[in-house]
């Protein structure tokens, strides 16, 4: 009787699971429907570096570096080129490159960045405008939602990968915004920077990191996003600013647990404030052990609930309501620049250095390859040609999509020598009265031809 009886419960379990697997599968059917009108604003990003070697000294030189080529992703949030990424996509970078849907290769600068927060804004300058990602509601996100993250994992191409939302509100200790959406759909070194969608096709997070238990950095299952809501705060003073400023009133909070409420005798509700600096502006209005309830007139139940009201609020004076020893009172606090989000002193990032380098066309500077060159970007000993070792935003070259450590082998499907070589090709093309030229470029991904614009002087 008891194993009669067990066989219907799994039959009807079973019949359960079939039901919700079904329509899993509609669902991500939809979706599936989805994903050609998403694929054109996302795009991927190569970034180049120049990374210290082990060995080297402390004061080492460009010339002793090696170059270290990274990937990832991003989106387009402007028709007119503005890009979202994470910030450790593009942190150290002398070159930046990004890779739009349909193949164009844009050189991209780098409007701004968070230094406590992983958020980078880019810009491209497209010959038409793009189509751009629209963000949706974060916070009207549930665990079990569906999702898609779409973006360029270990650099092998744009893909796409789906699951659900798996948590709300993780905190990683990375910055007092931290409310991290966790998802199941993989994400890989690569993906960062990276939009993670509904199936309303909206943005609701920014994919930035992920946990792994081996070394290669793979997916477990267990990813992170910046919530969609946090992403549209923030982005737009990148594009204002070049930073994040926003306020802060050096006052920090820590979530109100069972236990807390229960020594307090209050309601478990609220932020217990837990630390107050010595230079806040709510110094002498704010207590240690004071509950915020409302910032704003907004209740206020996480920790970045709060720093988000305060956020906003940068130099503007915003009403907390706050319990205090049993009494519930009204007071009023003007946030502050947060400290540490200033911009740092402007400094060049380290870059290649050429040996007699000459104007191959405006904005692009070609140099002879040479044993240092060869081993600085890993080119092999018969390889022939000359390398790019500069490409200026919004230059031809840039439109082009060359990229540093690029090595043009051939140009009108001449061959070319060096950089005088170079030179005379394209001074005997505008002698023919050509308006473009054609070279043969071998980059990380193996040999392409690219067209460029005449260049007006050689």
């Amino acid at each position: 009787m008891r194993l009669h009886a067990a066989v219907v419960f799994l039959g009807a379990f079973g019949f359960w699971l079939g039901c919700q697997a079904a329509q899993a599968d509609d669902v991500m059917m939809n979706m599936s429907g989805l994903v050609p009108k998403l694929l054109p604003s996302v795009v991927s990003i190569v970034t180049k570096s120049l990374a210290k070697p082990s060995e080297a000294g402390a004061s080492a030189s460009a010339s002793q570096m090696d170059l270290k080529e990274s990937y990832g992703t991003g989106f387009i949030i402007d028709p007119q080129g503005y890009i979202a990424t994470n910030r450790h996509v593009i942190d150290n970078a002398y070159d930046v490159v990004v890779t739009l849907n349909d193949g164009t290769r844009l050189s991209a600068t780098v409007v701004g960045h968070g230094r406590n927060y992983d958020l980078a804004l880019l810009k491209v300058d497209p010959i038409y405008p793009l189509e751009a990602a629209h963000f949706g509601d974060s916070d009207a996100m549930q665990v079990g939602d569906p999702v898609l993250a779409i973006g360029n994992p270990f650099g092998l191409g744009i893909a796409v990968s789906g699951g659900i939302v798996s948590g709300l509100d993780r905190d990683l200790h990375f910055s007092r915004f931290d409310a991290f959406i966790q998802t199941d759909a993989a994400i890989n070194h690569g993906n960062s920077g990276g939009p993670l969608f509904n199936t309303n096709g909206e943005v609701i997070g920014i994919n930035t990191a992920l946990y792994s238990n081996n070394t290669g950095g793979g997916s477990v299952g267990i990813g992170y996003a910046i919530p969609a809501s946090a992403a549209r705060l923030l982005l737009p003073l990148l594009k204002q600013y070049g930073y994040l400023r926003f306020g802060s009133l050096e006052v920090a909070v820590q979530v109100m647990r069972p236990d807390l409420a229960d020594a307090l005798g209050v309601p478990q509700k609220g932020v217990l404030i837990d630390s107050i600096g010595p230079e806040s502006s709510a110094a002498g209005k704010l207590q240690l052990g004071d509950i915020v309830l409302k910032a704003g007139g907004q209740e206020v139940n996480r920790p970045h609930d709060f720093y988000r009201r305060v956020a906003e609020a940068l130099d503007q004076q915003i009403g907390l309501e706050i319990w205090r020893r049993g009494k519930i009172m009204r007071v009023e606090v003007t946030p502050t620049q947060s400290p540490g989000e200033a911009p740092e002193a402007s400094k060049e990032m380290p870059h290649p250095t050429a040996e007699d380098p000459q104007m191959m066309q405006r904005g692009t500077e070609v140099a002879p390859l040479t044993p240092d060159s060869r081993k600085r970007f890993n080119l092999s000993p018969d390889q022939t040609g000359v390398v790019v070792t500069k490409v200026l935003p919004h230059s031809l070259g840039a439109a082009a999509g060359l990229s540093v450590g690029d090595v043009i082998v051939a140009l009108q499907m001449e061959p070319v020598k060096d950089p005088a070589d170079a030179t005379r090709i394209i001074e005997k093309a505008k002698a023919e009265g050509r308006h473009f030229i054609v070279g043969l470029v071998k980059g990380t991904n193996g040999m392409r031809f690219v067209t460029t614009a005449m260049p007006t002087h050689p």
